[in-house]
């Protein structure tokens, strides 16, 4: 039997998050949430996700910093796809700082997020 990958949506804005959680849903991926970066590490470790959607600009953490943290203390990091409403120049410079996959901007749709996870989910 073939197994959903598994994506992990990070996001403070609740608007945000239930969108993206329903597209992600409906494009057949098994879907976690996390409001906020303290409680998405506890996420991590439990549902080991295939790929992170992940906020850059968050109150407590940005996903930056969650990013450095989590590539500090060792713990090996599935694909990252920043999401952010930051201008693509800045996004591309953060990428680049973390090495991290890619990234989507604010506002996403359907189609963007299909074509981000198909790059990087296929069997």
């Amino acid at each position: 039997m073939k197994h959903k990958k598994k994506v992990l949506i990070i996001d403070d804005e609740p608007t945000s998050l239930t969108i993206t959680r329903k597209i992600v849903t409906e494009l057949g991926y098994e879907v976690h949430t996390a409001k906020n970066v303290e409680r998405s590490v506890p996420t991590l470790f439990k549902v080991k996700p295939d790929c992170i959607l992940l906020d850059i600009m968050m109150p407590d953490l940005s996903g930056e910093e969650l990013v450095n943290i989590l590539k500090k203390s060792g713990f090996s990091l599935p694909i990252v796809i920043y999401v952010s409403s930051l201008h693509p120049e800045k996004l591309q410079d953060i990428v680049k700082r973390t090495k991290v996959q890619d990234y989507l901007c604010k506002p996403i749709t359907a189609e963007r997020i299909k074509e981000k996870l198909a790059k990087y989910l296929t069997d």
